[in-house]
């Protein structure tokens, strides 16, 4: 009634209890037993797809919590649907304050409504933030041949060279190491001899 409904339409408590009672115009639908059997099915149906969908919600955050990568995904205006911990690290974001807010005003440098916009994806681009070097794809999301938003998957670039170091010396620890030098090759011919210098 506060907002300007005139008549109360409804089952059996709502208009003969309580409508009633307040002396407000009341029609009531009657329900059979096959009615709410169905009502009941309904329902019982939508509690169902709603439980499938948080397992699905909870699954995908659960994936994205464990992933290395910093994970930000936009919608066809713009706005931040998902975030990962890693990103809001490397943003200095938050989820609570970044959800539903645009992008471009958060972290222009990203470039993601560009990538939706032109729809054309962007692999392995170095981009700077915040004084940090970042390694980054850029993909737009379609549906169809519509963009309904875009994903940016990035890692820092001196994570990265930490990584590469390490590798390195546990081959080397392993021994994958040459055992001969371009040196301790024997070559006459000058066309081998060059070869070698150039290798």
């Amino acid at each position: 009634l506060a907002d300007g409904a005139e008549v109360i339409f409804g089952g059996f408590i709502t208009p003969t209890l309580i409508a009633r009672e307040r002396n407000i115009p009341c029609v009531t639908i009657p329900t059979s037993d096959e009615t709410s059997i169905e009502s009941f099915h309904h329902a019982r149906s939508l509690l169902k797809t709603s439980e499938q969908e948080r397992s699905k919600t909870g699954f995908i955050e659960n994936v994205l919590g464990y992933a290395y990568d910093g994970i930000v995904s936009i919608d066809a205006k713009g706005r931040i649907n998902l975030i990962n911990k890693v990103a809001e690290r490397i943003l200095g974001i938050t989820s609570d304050g970044a959800k539903t807010q645009p992008i471009d005003r958060l972290c222009p440098e990203l470039g993601l409504l560009a990538v939706a916009a032109t729809k054309r994806e962007e692999r392995d681009k170095i981009i700077r933030i915040g004084g940090k070097r970042i390694l980054c794809n850029r993909v737009p999301l379609l549906s169809g041949r519509k963009a309904i938003g875009a994903v940016c998957t990035f890692q820092e670039i001196d994570r990265i060279e930490t990584l590469e170091n390490r590798i390195r010396q546990e081959i080397y620890a392993k021994g994958h190491v040459a055992r001969y030098s371009f040196d301790q090759i024997q070559a006459n011919a000058k066309k081998t001899i060059a070869m070698i210098k150039l290798a």
